[in-house]
């Protein structure tokens, strides 16, 4: 590129910076970042491409994306402006629209024109990093962003024949990545593209399959106590507006989880087992301002329920022994029926599921996904744990990863298997594809 196109590259660079400062929804400005280094990547194999036009659509690619704006037709004259202002070549404006017009999956669908070399180089940098572990964050959190569901068991994945049914989908999460994700990596153009995302693609297989083999959730059917239909909804109206890795649905997990665990040991007190998962998480410090006000309250629910007061007390006792924090000053001391609940609670903090969990409580906190110059800590007191500001990534070195060998049933280790594996080709992944960029 000569000095003008630096210059103008730069402009564009920081155009597209200003439009996506904002997004949140796995559309980033880092996106765009890891989509233009990624093509710089491909553009040493094909010396005869145009770099600039290249760079210079790669940049632009989501800055009008029906997607992310309600007015994309307004959106896209907006950024003509732009371009028009920077002198360029009539000729280049128009190719940087015909590949941006032309290069999503859904626009595929319709049969939009075929890309030259350039446009086939920036769909195929854009659609690397919409493979591996950083599109599967990418994907859960639009799908947090929006209130997507993540998993439904019943649905069908649908083959789209048109972008207007495809946009029109009503998809779960994992639902979407077989609908799309799943296609990508045959739909590569360049045979470097293709060699990069071998693993890529093999990751969101895994994962996917993963979050099916781990969804676990309660029977209701099996409570066969009126009070714990009860403390159920108790938990249901505590947690139904939670979205950082603690709703509803992670208690009906580790409930159903809880379940399982408890066919192997058919004496143990099913009521408190149960009673006490339901309620695991109800006053979690995390979670609530006032913990200690809301310990309170759960006591006081127990309580006008007629729950015998020694019940109470071993619940409560289990809740507030039965954490990672509460046992790094100190292994705590649980009888069965709390190793029960702790491991049916830990379980769920492994494994694919896990993943979506630890991703959607940073989301929640703003916290970073990874940051290679913020190193993990070790050995950290309950105070040093709680008080962290660390990355995402640095959770799983600091908590998920040490879960394994904290279980204490054998039939929690069994569950268990393949869940840490997943975990350790997620933050492998993200460590291996991520870029550095300024």
């Amino acid at each position: 590129m000569n000095n003008s196109q630096e210059l103008n590259l730069r402009e564009i660079s920081n155009f597209a910076a200003d439009i996506h400062s904002n997004f949140n929804e796995g559309h980033d400005f880092e996106h765009i970042q890891r989509v233009v280094e990624l093509a710089k990547e491909l553009l040493l194999d094909y010396p005869q491409a145009d770099e600039f036009l290249v760079l210079a659509a790669c940049y632009l690619h989501d800055t009008y994306d029906e997607k992310l704006f309600d007015d994309s037709i307004k959106q896209k004259e907006a950024v003509k402006e732009f371009l028009k202002s920077l002198e360029l070549d009539e000729d280049i404006i128009i190719q940087i629209f015909s590949i941006i017009d032309n290069m999503s999956f859904a626009a595929s669908l319709d049969g939009k024109a075929p890309l030259d070399l350039n446009g086939q180089i920036v769909q195929d940098a854009d659609r690397i990093d919409s493979l591996g572990p950083i599109a599967v964050t990418r994907a859960l959190q639009f799908g947090w962003y929006h209130n997507i569901p993540l998993y439904n068991p019943e649905e069908v994945a649908q083959i789209f024949t048109s972008k207007e049914d495809y946009r029109k989908a009503d998809s779960s999460t994992i639902t979407h990545f077989k609908e799309r994700l799943f296609l990508l990596k045959d739909m590569l153009n360049t045979k470097q593209a293709q060699d990069m995302c071998f693993e890529r693609d093999k990751f969101i297989r895994d994962f996917v399959a993963a979050i099916e083999a781990e969804w676990v959730m309660d029977n209701p059917a099996l409570l066969n106590d009126e009070k714990l239909v009860i403390i159920r909804d108790f938990a249901y109206n505590t947690h139904s507006e939670n979205n950082d890795g603690h709703d509803f649905n992670h208690i009906r997990r580790v409930a159903g989880l809880a379940q399982k665990i408890l066919e192997t040991y058919s004496h143990v007190d099913k009521f408190t087992v149960l009673a006490t998962v339901y309620l695991h998480d109800c006053y979690d410090q995390k979670l609530f301002v006032d913990s200690l006000e809301q310990k309170v309250k759960v006591i006081n629910f127990l309580s006008k329920l007629e729950i015998e007061q020694d019940v109470i007390d071993k619940i409560i006792y289990i809740i507030d022994n039965m954490s990672f924090s509460a046992n790094m000053d100190g292994q705590k001391e649980l009888d069965l029926v709390g190793q029960i609940v702790q491991d049916a609670d830990r379980l769920d903090s492994m494994g694919a599921i896990a993943i979506n969990r630890a991703l959607e409580y940073g989301w929640s906190h703003s916290r970073k996904l990874y940051d290679p110059s913020i190193k993990p800590r070790h050995d950290l007191s309950k105070d040093e744990y709680r008080n962290s500001e660390g990355t995402t990534i640095n959770h799983f070195y600091e908590k998920l990863f040490l879960l394994s060998d904290k279980l204490n049933t054998e039939e929690a280790r069994e569950l268990a298997k393949g869940r840490d594996q997943i975990m350790h080709d997620f933050v492998t992944g993200i460590e291996r594809d991520w870029i550095e960029v300024s």
